[in-house]
């Protein structure tokens, strides 16, 4: 009996590194997942490996994203956890970054969490369920002073969980 039986989750930026690793823990402990990722290809050999659902959808494309949230609902036969994993970054100094690199970032790290809460949060007031964002431990103890491009998009990430966690709370 694993920790997440009967629990229906989809994991965002799924097809990669912790988002891969989340996927295929979250199957071990009895989860079925729908991985999403921009990465098509990523995305369907993650959904290969834990014989889960596989979604080609850029995070900062809101209906895109509403669109396979509500179709991996319906095949999962409901949702019960959305990991919002996607998310972006640039290591060079903040003054070097072109404006439109900026501001893409920004809309992926924390456009991008928005979307996922705001696609799956009516599956999730419907049955009870859990929202986890994730974000680079530089987003709450920055480290290196000289790292502002890095640390700074993922920042908000983790600031919309207490809001939205209230919202639901609120709703029963």
């Amino acid at each position: 009996m694993g920790l997440l039986d009967s629990r229906r989750a989809v994991v965002t930026g799924g097809g990669s590194g912790i988002g891969r690793a989340t996927c295929r823990r979250m199957t071990e402990e009895g989860a079925r997942v729908a991985v999403v990722d921009v990465n098509g290809d990523a995305a369907e050999q993650v959904a290969k490996e834990i014989d889960g659902l596989a979604y080609e959808v850029d995070v900062t494309d809101y209906d895109a994203l509403r669109a396979a949230v509500d179709d991996a609902t319906a095949k999962l036969d409901g949702l019960s956890t959305v990991f919002n994993n996607a998310g972006a970054s640039n290591l060079s100094q903040v003054h070097d970054w072109p404006v439109e690199e900026w501001d893409r970032i920004v809309h992926l790290n924390l456009g991008g969490v928005f979307h996922g809460i705001k696609a799956t949060a009516p599956h999730l007031m419907a049955g009870g369920g859990s929202i986890v964002n994730t974000a680079s431990i530089s987003g709450t103890r920055p480290r290196r002073p000289r790292r502002a491009s890095w640390r700074s998009p993922r920042m908000p990430r983790t600031s919309t969980r207490r809001p939205s966690g209230r919202t639901r709370c609120r709703r029963g």
